[in-house]
């Protein structure tokens, strides 16, 4: 009975691990999108300075339950700013899971829930694309 239940668990768990990284590709997936179309406007416009170019990438994490996994990430950069947008962990409190947005100087975390999908957690609202790019300006010129 023991080995079922360990092997229940351990299902149980990877399921847990495959939705948070799925979660993670499509809300890097759209924050990619959000930045490419940004970079397009400022290249027209030429107001942004130094225009930004969004590369993807990953990390390996380590998580109790969960074990190791590489997730994926983002990386907005430019001669003037770096922007790293990744995964802190898929267990946070008051939330599925965690990322952080940060420019090394201020950061901004969104919180995930399957019931109503990535908040900005120091805002408590929704991520949207225009708060996303409002953010992104502000730790662009920080």
């Amino acid at each position: 009975m023991a080995g079922r239940d360990s092997d229940q668990e351990a299902a149980a768990n990877q399921k847990i691990k495959e939705d948070w990284i799925s979660a993670l590709i499509e809300l890097m997936k759209q924050l990619k999108q959000w930045t490419v179309e940004q970079i397009k406007e400022w290249e027209i416009s030429l107001q942004q300075g130094a225009v930004p170019c969004a590369i993807e990438s990953t990390t390996e994490r380590q998580e109790e339950y969960i074990g190791k996994y590489f997730a994926p990430m983002l990386l907005i950069t430019s001669e003037e700013c770096e922007v790293e947008v990744r995964p802190v962990g898929r267990f946070a409190i008051g939330a599925i899971g965690q990322v952080c947005m940060t420019n090394n100087r201020q950061a901004v975390n969104f919180l995930y829930s399957t019931r109503k999908g990535w908040f900005v957690m120091e805002y408590r609202k929704p991520l949207t694309r225009d708060m996303f790019l409002d953010l992104l300006r502000q730790m662009c010129q920080a």
